[in-house]
């Protein structure tokens, strides 16, 4: 905006990352050196909506309407200028700012984005399955700021286009190896991941999404993902395909050492957060033999079960020496909490770190520690079920089950981090699943005064967009018994798959497969189904959802 006092001159990518620009034409030096793609210097226009004071409104005689224009029903200009504004305030309602932001050198020796979400800026604007994706994602984020519902149904019609756009670049076979196409896929996972948990029809849609851009990765070879953009989008596929791994229990490509090695070739180094993950890649697969040996549970078993505990006891080794080998400045400060009024916090201190990359690797650390450690004590009394002497079995003064009431106070320590304003919504999408699997443990170990915590903590949530199964209905979320207890699980066994937190076994998984509920987002139009494609075609992991009306 020309002549506007205290705007800055400098270009949008510049602006937006808060870097001084030297305004050089056509790209100004700033994003040249920095490796940025520069977003030139046309202005955003910026809409501040100010409401009269009563007496205000009086003296100006200002008529008073209620709004009952439908978004659906706006000219198409109208929708358009509404989408181009909600994507401009997308990042800074998603993206950490403040005492939050990034500032660590390592990560710029790397050109490692805060987030991968950022190479968005970077891509080309001509695939419509990524621009319909980050519609959706961006409308349904500004929506539930605002507290505006108009907004949030218009990113579901939003959201079901760009299934279907979706679906049709994966049959492409021009389309379907883009990383504009796993770009969409990612943003469609983590649009399920604020706006798909509701607890009415249990949709465990961010599962099916993880697990199209898993397939989709898996096609594409680890050589196509060398490239920055490429790179940065395939790294932050990982977590929500580790994520749904462990829901499912099942074994991913990822832990194979070309998956490990090959995408970091023009990497300089590998970041502490990426080797993390990778030692991470493995819990999946040891969930998976577990269920296996299980499933059998004859004193034959006993040399298979003490292989695999030997197993999951030396990740657990390796993942501590790599906390261990963290430098100071990335690990978590505690604060002594200050009791206000009402907030029910049941702990005596909480957690602080410098930026939201390090609480993100705390969250994963104590995640898989809890899933191994809960691994490990069933291992161990289902060798006392089978004959096997108690003193063999356990070889630390310190039991697993202690150990993971740890890792789960360690994650709810974290909440009021990760819930601060500063944080954006990506301390949501950070929180959420290491959020469940503590819930899940506090649950099972009846420790109700933190369970009441953690409820009011889930209201907190569901006002920005986040249903959390278990916390809309602990009554019903029985799948901890199977995740934190040895032996068969109890209860309704399609309950815990839905919760996308469940930890339940291969067999109970192939039961209920086909019964696996429809996305909310396609709800409305009462004619959304699974589609069924082979299986090389990672378009089976996703809705057929019609144009909404």
């Amino acid at each position: 905006m020309v002549g506007v006092p205290g705007k800055s001159k400098g270009c949008s990518t510049c602006r937006r990352r808060k870097k001084g620009c030297d305004q050089k034409r056509p790209t100004c030096g700033q994003c040249a050196s920095s490796g940025y793609v520069c977003g030139g210097y046309q202005r955003d226009l910026s809409f501040i909506i100010h409401p009269f004071s009563k007496s205000a409104e009086k003296a100006y005689y200002v008529p008073r309407s209620a709004q009952t224009v439908s978004l659906a029903l706006m000219p198409s200009l109208e929708r358009t200028a509404v989408d181009m504004q909600c994507r401009a305030l997308f990042w800074d309602l998603y993206l950490p700012h403040g005492i939050a932001e990034v500032h660590d050198s390592m990560l710029k020796k790397c050109n490692h984005p805060p987030n991968w979400t950022s190479v968005l800026l970077e891509m080309p604007k001509d695939e419509p399955a990524l621009d319909l994706a980050f519609s959706a994602l961006s409308v349904s984020r500004v929506g539930r700021s605002n507290q505006d519902v108009r907004l949030v149904k218009e990113s579901t019609k939003i959201y079901g286009r760009a299934l279907k756009d979706l679906q049709r670049a994966l049959a492409d076979s021009s389309r379907s190896q883009s990383e504009e196409v796993l770009a969409a896929c990612s943003l469609l996972c983590l649009y399920e991941v604020f706006e798909g948990g509701d607890a009415t029809n249990k949709s465990v849609g961010w599962v099916s999404h993880a697990q199209g851009a898993a397939r989709l990765i898996e096609l594409r070879g680890p050589r196509q993902h060398i490239k920055r953009q490429a790179h940065h989008v395939f790294l932050g596929a990982r977590l929500p395909i580790l994520f749904s791994a462990i829901v499912r229990r099942k074994r991913t490509f990822l832990t194979d050492l070309e998956w490990l090695t090959i995408p970091w070739r023009d990497m300089p180094v590998k970041t502490y957060h990426d080797i993390l993950v990778d030692h991470a890649t493995r819990i999946p697969g040891l969930l998976e033999q577990f269920d296996s040996l299980r499933a059998k549970s004859s004193p034959g078993t006993h040399h298979a079960l003490n292989e695999l505990l030997r197993s999951c006891r030396e990740l657990k080794d390796t993942m501590t020496k790599w906390e261990h080998g963290k430098k100071q400045f990335s690990r978590p400060v505690l604060i002594k909490n200050e009791p206000q009024e009402d907030d029910m916090y049941p702990f005596q201190h909480e957690m602080s770190w410098e930026n939201h990359l390090f609480l993100n690797a705390s969250l994963v650390y104590w995640s898989a520690q809890l899933v191994i450690s809960v691994t490990i004590s069933q291992i161990e009394l289902l060798l006392v079920s089978l004959g096997f002497p108690r003193a063999e079995v356990y070889t630390s003064t310190v039991t697993s089950q202690q150990q993971a009431r740890q890792f789960a106070i360690c994650i709810a320590q974290s909440v009021p981090y990760a819930l601060m304003s500063d944080m954006g919504a990506l301390g949501i999408n950070h929180i959420t699943f290491p959020l469940c699997l503590a819930f899940a443990h506090f649950t099972e170990s009846n420790e109700e005064r933190i369970c009441a915590w953690l409820m009011k903590v889930n209201n907190d949530m569901r006002r920005q967009g986040i249903r959390i199964r278990p916390f809309d209905d602990p009554a019903k979320a029985n799948y901890h018994r199977d995740t934190f207890s040895p032996g068969d699980p109890t209860g309704d066994s399609k309950n815990d798959i839905v919760t996308g937190v469940a930890l339940t076994s291969a067999s109970e998984q192939k039961e209920v497969k086909s019964e696996w509920p429809l996305s909310p987002s396609t709800t409305p139009n009462g004619g959304s189904f699974i589609s069924t494609f082979i299986y090389e075609n990672p378009a089976k992991y996703y809705y057929d959802a019609t144009e909404p009306g």
